[in-house]
């Protein structure tokens, strides 16, 4: 459970303030018929490589949003979906002095302040609460507009804000094959985060795919990292799972993957990911 609530950033402070999100009537407009219905399954395209690095480089997120409104109001996918990472990202509020770290190694103490700063500048300005109200919407704007990542979020995901029915296993297995034909890292980044730990033992339908374990989202995670999602050290997502969890002091992804599983885990994890990155590529099974 621990890289799931890593993962999925559960660690709140109090909301930061910034600039308003409310929903505006060209907004509204502008988002066409996706404030009505679900996308059913993806058909998009991945996200554009050179936008993926200015949004995985940038120290100060704020200065992006607006230029980026203007071309989701125009109906850039791509657009629409980066707002929807740069607000889920900064829904927490990221304040080093709030943080009582004693119990923590010093090694790691010294990477959890380096990692919540770091955070922190790159969300300023920005207030969580709002960020937490518009992170949802973006994805739903996004995967509308035909952002293969944000459909496969809002397939896996989306149900759950929105009160539809969960999708059959049959359909969640044809996403899985079609992100795996696309090898858009973000995808296997939001399949890291909907295939992880599984209480009920409902994701073992999704069979052969790795689902329902810590090791299984570890798995596709390291998968996103190859398929080129920035997991370096200074890396946005090193960073989150520092940040908002306990994987502190790693020089990598793949290493901070490592603090929260034991040896047998992370070699399933390894194992599975290389399978997936076998498979990665091919085109689907017709549905």
């Amino acid at each position: 459970m621990v890289l799931v609530l890593a993962v999925l950033w559960q660690w709140r402070g109090p909301a930061q303030r910034g600039e308003s999100l409310h929903v505006t009537a060209q907004e509204m407009q502008g988002a066409g018929s996706s404030w009505q219905k679900p996308v059913a399954r993806p058909s998009g395209q991945p996200l554009e490589a050179d936008l993926q690095a200015r949004y995985a480089s940038a120290k100060w997120l704020s200065p992006m949003i607006d230029g980026l409104k203007q071309r989701s109001l125009a109906g850039d996918a791509e657009a629409s979906y980066l707002l929807s990472r740069i607000y889920n990202e900064c829904i927490w509020s990221f304040d080093p002095q709030m943080l009582d770290l004693s119990a923590m190694p010093a090694g790691q103490r010294a990477a959890k302040y380096r990692s919540t700063a770091w955070m922190g500048q790159r969300c300023e300005g920005i207030d969580g609460n709002e960020a937490a109200l518009a992170w949802g919407r973006y994805r739903r704007v996004a995967a509308d507009q035909g952002a293969f990542a944000a459909q496969v979020e809002d397939v896996f995901e989306g149900t759950r804000g929105y009160g539809e029915p969960k999708p059959s296993p049959a359909d969640q297995k044809r996403v899985i094959e079609l992100a795996l034909s696309a090898q858009d890292p973000y995808a296997y980044l939001a399949l890291s985060r909907a295939l992880g730990y599984s209480g009920d033992g409902s994701m073992a339908a999704l069979s052969p795919y790795p689902a329902g374990t810590q090791a299984d989202s570890a798995a596709w995670m390291l998968a996103a990292c190859d398929r080129g999602l920035p997991c370096g050290a200074d890396s946005p997502l090193l960073h989150q799972l520092c940040a908002t969890g306990s994987m502190c002091g790693a020089g990598s992804v793949a290493e901070a993957l490592g603090l929260s599983m034991s040896p047998d885990e992370l070699d399933q994890a390894r194992a599975r990911a290389a399978w997936l990155l076998r498979n990665s590529g091919r085109r689907p099974p017709p549905p």
